[in-house]
């Protein structure tokens, strides 16, 4: 009950908190989006990303290229099983005959 009373102050606590900091109490007004027009698109402003864009696509293309190394050692190691098991197989048949 008291989570649900207060949550809404909380939230606005949390939010005022981790805001950047103005001397007029007031939060600073939101970085202009990428679309500039209801039918053009600034291609360079998407990839600048508010200014951030320096560190989302090195985080993005390192992800990529973390996740595609786990893809590939996984079908490699799949692979390398699919080997020992036919080879297990292979052997097992041979010393029943």
């Amino acid at each position: 009950m008291a989570a649900v009373t207060y949550g809404a102050q909380l939230q606005c606590l949390v939010c005022l908190a981790v805001a950047t900091p103005c001397t007029d109490g007031n939060l600073p007004p939101p970085r202009p989006l990428a679309y500039v027009g209801a039918r053009s698109w600034n291609v360079s402003a998407f990839l600048d990303m508010g200014g951030y864009g320096a560190f989302i696509w090195p985080s993005y293309a390192a992800s990529v290229i973390v996740l595609g190394l786990a893809v590939a050692f996984s079908i490699l190691g799949h692979a390398r099983a699919q080997a020992e098991i036919r080879r297990l197989e292979d052997q097992a048949k041979g010393g029943n005959s």
